[in-house]
């Protein structure tokens, strides 16, 4: 891997503040110092980047031997003969060791990840996960998390590359796959808090939920002017429960920018009633110049609601350039009161 992208991955990485927070963790712990935990992190980056992978053997083969000499020297990086497969394997469990010190001091629910818990067992591990008692944690690693992945987002916005953006904002709910086996009978998956994702199509899949909110654009005229960045993130076990992870994606963004433009949905809103939102005082980035949509077959033809169906009104937070027969029916937020 080129060494020029190596260092531009690690400025950052360093720039999000992320791998301070994590050796703050790490500095008050006994023993040695082990394997840097910046290196693993800069590793799985580099693997992410260059292989499209979060596989530690990946991040540990580009770090150790991906890397010119030069850049291993100048970051201190651990090495070794690559034909002494001894000194290889010793190498790979300092590195592998570091990463699973560090999965221990956020874990939410520490427990047996090795092997498959019995089912009572891992729904208990679930609970802890989701429950009041791993909020804390959580919290933290939505933090770490979103200082990550926000990293590109702020950089944008301090050279100036999103000036054309009015603050028009996306929230999507896409799957994060996981290589766990799905939960059986008998046993529970090795990621006990995973559940099935369900797609808008009907499929599903075994894995985690991402809300993100994204940059987008109300109006056409701006596409392709600035990125379409992920400016907020929450990671969680799928559920129904959508309002309160739009919250938290709102939550994060409001620490980037100051600016209020359209916000849209997409379907898994769109099933929402209006009070599974969260209240517009609570999230008013959320609720920032939001739309109400009638779903098409809740409308007759002119756009106006069928007699007898949903009147509550099932809502999404649509952008002004709507399809022509959801466009009469846009309303101002006030509208989610009168329903």
């Amino acid at each position: 891997m080129a060494d020029s992208k190596v260092m531009k991955l690690r400025r950052t990485l360093h720039q999000s503040g992320f791998v301070e927070m994590i050796e703050a963790q790490f500095a008050g712990l006994p023993g040695p110092p082990g394997y840097p935990v910046r290196l693993v992190l800069l590793g799985l980056v580099c693997a992410s980047y260059e292989r499209t992978s979060g596989n530690l053997d990946d991040a540990f083969e580009i770090m150790t031997f991906g890397t010119s000499e030069r850049l291993r020297a100048h970051l201190a990086i651990p090495t070794c003969d690559i034909e002494d497969q001894d000194a290889v394997n010793a190498l790979y469990n300092r590195f592998h060791r570091a990463w699973t010190r560090m999965n221990r001091l956020l874990d939410a629910a520490p427990h047996q990840r090795r092997s498959r818990l019995p089912r009572a067992a891992g729904r208990k591990v679930a609970a802890q996960w989701n429950g009041e008692h791993g909020q804390p944690a959580l919290r933290r690693l939505e933090e770490l998390a979103n200082r990550l992945v926000t990293a590109p987002a702020r950089i944008a916005f301090a050279k100036g590359l999103m000036r054309h953006w009015r603050g028009d904002t996306a929230i999507d709910t896409t799957c994060v796959p996981t290589w766990a086996r799905p939960h059986t009978r008998k046993r529970s998956a090795l990621e006990a808090s995973a559940n099935w994702h369900y797609k808008g199509g009907g499929d599903r899949e075994f894995g985690y939920s991402a809300t993100l909110a994204i940059a987008a654009h109300a109006d056409p005229d701006r596409a392709g002017r600035y990125p379409q960045l992920i400016l907020g993130m929450v990671l969680h076990t799928p559920e129904k429960d959508m309002g309160r992870h739009a919250h938290c994606v709102s939550a994060v963004l409001a620490q980037i920018t100051e600016l209020r433009g359209f916000t849209a949905a997409d379907r898994a809103y769109t099933k929402l009633l209006p009070r599974e939102l969260p209240p517009a005082d609570a999230c008013p980035r959320l609720h920032a110049r939001a739309r109400l949509h009638w779903a098409p077959g809740h409308l007759r033809q002119g756009g106006r609601p069928s007699p007898g169906r949903d009147h509550e009104g099932r809502s999404a937070l649509l952008p002004p350039h709507t399809t022509p027969l959801a466009r009469p029916v846009l309303a101002d937020p006030q509208r989610q009161e009168r329903a």
